[in-house]
Formats: structure tokens, C-alpha cells, sequence
């Protein structure tokens, strides 16, 4: 253990409001993936969790090996990330139909054992479906840096180069918050043809008044059965009914239709931008390919997430049931090991234990075996190794994810239920942006994350819808930044400077 807190280890992801399950067994898995892809397993991929906090450290020198041999990889089979998601595809569908399976049955009928089974069974199909996204995280740093230099080499003017590199590391499909709202916009021209349903969403509309239209409630059940999981991202709240009926109600009342037509037109219009812009630029037949690789590998890792957040909402019925046999509220539940599930439900005490990993601990999951969980003492030594931060710092070095300088005041948001604490020309704070986010990110002029891992992180998807600038893995933003302090982002440099301290 001592040698590996000796090593240089790279933060690449932070999250907010995330638990050990599922994740500990996708690193479990990670190493044994890079071994059938690079030819090579890592050494460890340390985990901290503090009050639900995430954040993953892979060791410097391994995370440059990876980059190297995967780029190669697909250098020699440009349909490596096209593969993964077919392959992905199919796993997923026969893994959710086998969860949603669950949801009709009596979970308290079943045995102790049958129910650790469950867990049994979703180890098993999680561990080879989640790290399959891996590989585009692996190069996209490297990557990104390729892109970029692609686009500067021509010495167009900022804006105009700015606009050719958004277009070609666009990918719609990978844009889940995009595809429900031009989903939502087929309702919304449905209401503006019927009087009757336009003057409800004109006035105080309710759940009950629209119950009184049975066609216009279809539409909206459909429409929430569909996307459900969009704002779930691990342990958020699903879009409820309710939830789509706020949403069209402000499209109504602020006039949202024309927006939302024109983005629905960029989208049905991209394939074509894209190959316009490669024209105009005169881009060699290997530029393309590897901006071809960027967005393949976005929509690679956007399938992960698909399959993730529905996966979870349906297990979440078998977590319930373990907590109710074992007193041990379903936040605790979720930093169990899988091998401890059985042990639990059969009366052995871990209570004390789990609340020891909530408060803080270290997950190591070492060359794709057994995770090790460390807590106490000993996970603060890894936390004081693993987190240097200089107070004193007036700057942060992240990577740049949408282009764009922008000086704002500094709002600190962990939570989608603080959104409304963001004032337009704000800049958000955060430990990593979700989907949820998508209305307070509407009114910033910028957004700064701790983690996520450049272009197809949550982060960069939604800071380029909203074309704002934004910086992702800058690591101790909401540790450096305080609410009101006035900042400055460079979403080409990726540099974050603190202009003025409250």
C-alpha cells in the first residue's frame, strides 16, 4: 500500500452526490479491459468518497500508455468506438428488459440468498458493460489537444474558428437534454393548434386540469416514459410527470417554440455542416478521421450513461428491500460491497462500518481484483496525498471544452436544487454538471468544473448547447472559488484566473 501512495496519480473525474455502487465494480473490471485492448492492466484506480463526494485518481504514467495504445488502436480501426456502442447496445437492452422484470415482482417474498442473487447478477452484467466507454476516456485529452491544433493551424479569425470547431465536435446523439426537448417540441406545436390545451398552459395548468384532456395527458405520459431517466445521472430524482408539464408550461409562457425549432433544424442539419466545414477547411483525410473518432466516442460514452441511469432506477426497488431487511437507510446501503450484501441481510453488523466509507474512504480496486476499502487514518493519509491545494492560488489550469472569454461573478452550484441561485451573466462553480443543470446553465455566461474528462463529459455537452464558455477538469475549483468572487474563463486556454477575492 505504501509503494502506490508513493506513485504520481492523476485526477481525471469528480462527481457530486455519487455512492460506491455501482461503481467500484466497473474499475474492478477496467483493468481487465485495458488488458484485452492495450495489452496491459493498471496498477490501481484509487476512489475517494467524502459525504457522497466522488472523485477517481488514475496513476499519471499508466493514463499515457493507455492514451498511446488506444489511439493506435483506433488509427487501425476507425470503427473501434462504432463497435463498442453496437456491442454495448445489445448488452444494455437484454440488461434493462432483465431489470424491468424485477419491478412486477414481490421483492419480500424472496429469499436472503435470492436477493443477493440479484445483486450477483447485476455485478456481472454491469462489469462488462460500463467500462466499455473507457477507451474514449483514455485519449480524449490527447486528443482534444490534436483537434484544437487542427483548427489554430488555419489562423482564422477566433470567432470564426471557433464556430468550425463546435460544429465538428458536435455530436447530437450524444446530447440526451437536446433530444427531449426537441421530443417536448412535438407537444408544444400540438398545443399551439388546439385552443383549448394552449389557454391551459397559458394559465395556472395543473396535473388535474389536464386530466381532463385525455389525449393531451397521453402525449405527456408518453413523452415522460420515454425520458425518465434523462435527469436521474446515479441517484437524482426521475422526470416525473409533473416535471413535463412545468417544462411545457414555461416553453408556453416564455415563448420557447421558435428556439426550440431552430435548434431542431441545426440538428437535422449537422451532417451536413460538418462536411461543409471540412471542405472549407481543406482537412486532410487523417483530420477528419480523428474528429470522426471524438464524436463516436461521445456517443460511445452517452450510451454508458443511457444504460447507467436506467439500470439504476430499477434496481433501486432491490436496494429498498435490502434496507428495509437490514435498518440500514438506503444512502448507507449504497457503499456496500457487493460480497457484503449476504452478510447484511443474514444480520451481520456493518452499520458502523458503512457510515465510517460515507464520512470518508478510499476504494483501490488493484489490477482488476478485489477492491480494497480503506477508512480511518489510513484514508487520510491518502486523501492529504492525493489533494494539494495552494489557497494562495489566483489561477486554475483546467481544459478548455467550449470556446469563449468570459469574465463574470463566481456561483458556487453542487445540486440541481439550486438553481435558482444562478442570476443571468452568473459563472457556475461545480463539481460536475449534469442534465438536471440545463436551466440555471441556460442563464450563465460560463461554467467551470472540477471534474470530468474534456469533450464528452456533461459538462462540455451542455456548455455547448448554451454556447458559453467552459472549463472541465480544473479539480479544486469549488475548493479554490468562493461564492461572489469574480472570475475569469478561458474556455479556449482552459485557464480559470480569480480576478477579484470577496
Amino acid at each position: 500500500m505504501g509503494n502506490l501512495l508513493d506513485k504520481k496519480w492523476y485526477n481525471y473525474s469528480s462527481r457530486q452526490r455519487m455512492s460506491p455502487f455501482p461503481n467500484y465494480l466497473s474499475m474492478e473490471s477496467i483493468s481487465n479491459q485495458m488488458k484485452d485492448i492495450a495489452g496491459f492492466a493498471y496498477t490501481a484506480v484509487p476512489m475517494v468518497y467524502q459525504n457522497n463526494m466522488q472523485t477517481i485518481f488514475v496513476e499519471e504514467k499508466e493514463m499515457k500508455i493507455a492514451a498511446e495504445i488506444v489511439m493506435e488502436v483506433v488509427k487501425n480501426n476507425p470503427q473501434f468506438f462504432k463497435e463498442r456502442s453496437k456491442e454495448m447496445k445489445q448488452l444494455g437492452d437484454e440488461f434493462i428488459t432483465k431489470l424491468k422484470s424485477i419491478n412486477p415482482i414481490d421483492l419480500t417474498a424472496m429469499t436472503n440468498d435470492d436477493l443477493a442473487g440479484l445483486f450477483d447478477y447485476y455485478k456481472n452484467s454491469y462489469q462488462q458493460i460500463y467500462p466499455r466507454y473507457f477507451p474514449i476516456l483514455c485519449i480524449e485529452t490527447h486528443l482534444m489537444e490534436d483537434l484544437k491544433s487542427i483548427i489554430d493551424k488555419r489562423k482564422l479569425p477566433e470567432e470564426i474558428s471557433s464556430e468550425y470547431f463546435t460544429i465538428l465536435t458536435t455530436q447530437p446523439k450524444a446530447m440526451v437534454n437536446l433530444h427531449e426537448e426537441l421530443a417536448r417540441l412535438n407537444i408544444l406545436e400540438k398545443i399551439l393548434l388546439n385552443k383549448q390545451w394552449l389557454d391551459l398552459f397559458m394559465h395556472n395548468v395543473s396535473f388535474e386540469k389536464i386530466q381532463e384532456f385525455p389525449e393531451l395527458m397521453r402525449l405527456i405520459e408518453c413523452h415522460q416514459k420515454e425520458f425518465f431517466w434523462v435527469t436521474r445521472d446515479y441517484e437524482d430524482p426521475i422526470l416525473t410527470i409533473q416535471d413535463v408539464i412545468i417544462r411545457l408550461s414555461n416553453n408556453v409562457k416564455n415563448k420557447d417554440i421558435e428556439i426550440i425549432r431552430k435548434k431542431r433544424e441545426i440538428v437535422d442539419k449537422h451532417d451536413e455542416r460538418v462536411g461543409v466545414a471540412q471542405k472549407e477547411l481543406k482537412m486532410t483525410a487523417a483530420e477528419v478521421l480523428k474528429f470522426e473518432i471524438m464524436r463516436d466516442g461521445m456517443y460511445n460514452k452517452e450510451q454508458r450513461k443511457t444504460i447507467v441511469s436506467q439500470s439504476l432506477y430499477y434496481f433501486d426497488k432491490v436496494l429498498e428491500e435490502v434496507a428495509k431487511r437490514t435498518g440500514i437507510t438506503l444512502k448507507l446501503i449504497r457503499f456496500m460491497k457487493m460480497d457484503e450484501v449476504l452478510g447484511a441481510l443474514n444480520g451481520k453488523e456493518i452499520k458502523r462500518t458503512l457510515e465510517d466509507r460515507y464520512e470518508l474512504s478510499i476504494w483501490l480496486p488493484v489490477k482488476g481484483g478485489e477492491t480494497q476499502v480503506l477508512t480511518g487514518k489510513e484514508a487520510k493519509k491518502w486523501e492529504e496525498k492525493l489533494f494539494g491545494i495552494d489557497v494562495k492560488a489566483d489561477f486554475i489550469q483546467g481544459m478548455g471544452i467550449s470556446k469563449g472569454i468570459v469574465t463574470g461573478t463566481a456561483r458556487l452550484m453542487m445540486n440541481p436544487n439550486e438553481a435558482n441561485r444562478i442570476n443571468k451573466g452568473d459563472i457556475i462553480v461545480t463539481v460536475q454538471a449534469v442534465p438536471s443543470f440545463s436551466p440555471a446553465i441556460s442563464r450563465a455566461a460560463g461554467i467551470v468544473a472540477d471534474g470530468g474528462t474534456g469533450l464528452t463529459s456533461h459538462t462540455a455537452t451542455l456548455a455547448r448547447e448554451a454556447k458559453i464558455p467552459g472549463v472541465t477538469c480544473a479539480k479544486i475549483a469549488t475548493k479554490l472559488i468562493k461564492n461572489g468572487d469574480v472570475i475569469e474563463v478561458n474556455g479556449d486556454t482552459g485557464l480559470v484566473k480569480i480576478i477579484k477575492r470577496i
